[in-house]
């Protein structure tokens, strides 16, 4: 009976990886997409709104600058910290279904700052503001589902040891 509940529980690790790197993919997809939207739907430039009679825009504040890149910054270091408790309860509870819990939570964090960085775009265009961009994406990256997390969840003993390598 042990070798078949054995390959039932490998076959829901590599079912539920899927699903989650399908999620990963996704929202890794999303951050691009924010980028290239900011990007294709640039404000005018000065030149521009002279022509068109427009107002010049509002002076941009260094204030909104920093709030959002220590925002964003700090979503992605709370992402690894909220990643790793969820982790270290599932392991504990042996919950496969809270690893995946885990990496949404962690990768929804992560986009958050893919947002900061849409939102500042908008509202000052600095170009400076991609690189939260690129924080988003590399947090994303760093948060790429691993099946060592769902065998230590799944499995009592052996290689549920525990998360910080010593599987």
């Amino acid at each position: 009976m042990e070798p078949m509940y054995h390959t039932k529980n490998t076959a829901n690790v590599e079912e539920r990886l899927r699903v989650m790197r399908v999620i990963w993919a996704a929202l890794f997809a999303s951050v691009g997409l924010y980028a290239l939207l900011a990007f294709l739907i640039k404000p005018p430039t000065e030149t521009e709104r002279v022509a068109l009679g427009a107002a010049s825009p509002p002076e941009q504040s260094p204030l909104l600058l920093v709030f959002l890149f220590v925002a964003g910054f700090t979503m992605v270091v709370i992402s690894f910290v909220a990643q790793q408790s969820m982790l270290s309860r599932a392991v504990r509870e042996q919950r496969p279904d809270l690893v995946q819990s885990s990496m949404i939570v962690a990768l929804v964090l992560c986009e958050t700052t893919g947002l900061f960085g849409l939102l500042g775009l908008f509202l000052s265009d600095n170009r400076y503001l991609y690189l939260l961009f690129v924080v988003s994406a590399a947090g994303i990256l760093m948060h790429f589902p691993r099946r060592e997390h769902l065998l230590a969840a799944s499995f009592r003993g052996g290689t549920g040891q525990g998360l910080s390598g010593e599987m």
